[in-house]
């Protein structure tokens, strides 16, 4: 029994650095989390989020409460460790409540990965739009 369990363990451990290395890759997970290897390849990654709201077709910045700020961070540092895997909806619906002078917001996401082809740094922006229904 001893044996099988140390297999099963060495076989786990041999193939987690590949299962990490394609989270990485795949959904632009922070390579300094998870227990990975990858993060030996790169620098740890930083992570931007802005907001700015719509009223109309128009842009508008967004004032925002203590609690925006503190629902921003918590966000950024989510989006930071977790990548594509976490989305704004929750924070972006957060936001619509508690400003209901607005149309929308927009949330905008700014982080930098090694990009796999050519082995550069690059930034990636995503801009999400969410509405009132």
């Amino acid at each position: 029994m001893k044996r099988r369990i140390i297999i099963v363990f060495l076989v786990a451990f041999t193939l987690w650095p590949l299962a990490h290395r394609v989270m990485v890759a795949t959904f632009n997970v922070n390579p300094w989390k998870f227990y990975g290897w990858a993060m030996f390849c790169v620098p740890n990654p930083k992570t931007k989020v802005g907001v700015f709201a719509f009223k109309g077709q128009d842009k508008l910045p967004l004032s925002p409460t203590e609690s925006d700020r503190a629902d921003k961070a918590a966000y950024n540092f989510r989006r930071g460790i977790l990548g594509s895997l976490t989305s704004p909806d929750d924070f972006a619906s957060a936001l619509l409540q508690r400003h209901p002078e607005v149309d929308g917001v927009g949330v905008v996401v700014v982080q930098y990965h090694v990009d796999w082809w050519t082995a550069r740094l690059i930034h990636e922006r995503e801009v999400t739009v969410h509405r009132r229904p």
